[in-house]
């Protein structure tokens, strides 16, 4: 198979060869995967969806953290037109541009958790987070988050 990584091609019975970059990937054809959970901060959480489990626990001393204003975030998959800042000097990118850059597999990206507090980004796995809110709201909480059964690290 030549061409653009992403192309593929479905055969009789559902199958579907898709090129990935360097590698073909083989596959059934599968079904979209949606989710969004709002959650109160400090929480633990299952996401069946995609088999993983995300706990957000307030930030040790010296941990790096990512800012919280407020209780509740927004924890889901990407959407289209999303956008994120990976790491504090990086320019703000749509997230389909960010997975072309980092060579993310299309059967990967909609596996990936989202965080997103007041409307905006703030965490994504795989990325380094630039913390946009914590110049905004000084006073708000920190929180480590950790992940179990990360799909994807950059």
């Amino acid at each position: 198979m030549t061409g653009q990584s992403g192309r593929s091609v479905t055969l009789p019975g559902g199958m579907v060869i898709t090129r990935e970059f360097d590698a073909l990937r083989f596959s059934l054809n599968p079904l979209p995967i949606e989710f969004l959970y709002q959650v109160e901060v400090p929480a633990d959480i299952q996401i069946s969806e995609v088999g993983k489990r995300i706990v957000f626990a307030e930030a040790s001393v010296g941990s790096k953290g990512v800012t919280i204003p407020g209780e509740r975030v927004i924890v889901r998959n990407r959407r289209p037109g999303d956008r994120f800042r990976a790491g504090p000097k990086a320019r703000t990118k749509t997230l389909k541009k960010l997975f072309l850059e980092k060579k993310v597999p299309k059967h990967r990206r909609d596996r990936l958790i989202v965080i997103e507090c007041q409307g905006e980004i703030v965490w994504l796995e795989g990325f380094p987070s630039a913390d946009p809110l914590n110049e905004h709201f000084p006073q708000a909480k920190r929180y480590d988050i950790h992940l179990v059964n990360e799909t994807f690290r950059s």
